[in-house]
């Protein structure tokens, strides 16, 4: 994935993938949302190939915003969740 360019202006950010130093930042948003976790999780969830982290980055290029995908293949699909 390519990170969208560097935001200019108050209140502008970007989406990129999220690196093993944003672990710390992730587990502080997480922590505002009630959501307990620690940073060697969010680090190893970072470097799993199955899972897909992303940050929405100030101008700092500080985490302020994170969502996690995460894709599983199915079986009973062929290994795809698409229909054929």
């Amino acid at each position: 994935m390519t990170p969208t360019p560097i935001p200019q202006g108050p209140g502008s950010f970007r989406i990129r993938p999220a690196r093993r130093g944003d672990a710390a930042p992730i587990v502080q948003l997480l922590a505002s949302q009630q959501v307990n976790t620690d940073a060697n999780t969010v680090t190893w969830i970072i470097s799993h190939p199955e899972m897909e982290v992303l940050v929405a980055a100030d101008q700092l290029d500080r985490p302020i915003g994170v969502a996690t995908l995460s894709h599983r293949p199915l079986l009973k699909a062929g290994g795809s969740a698409c229909a054929r």
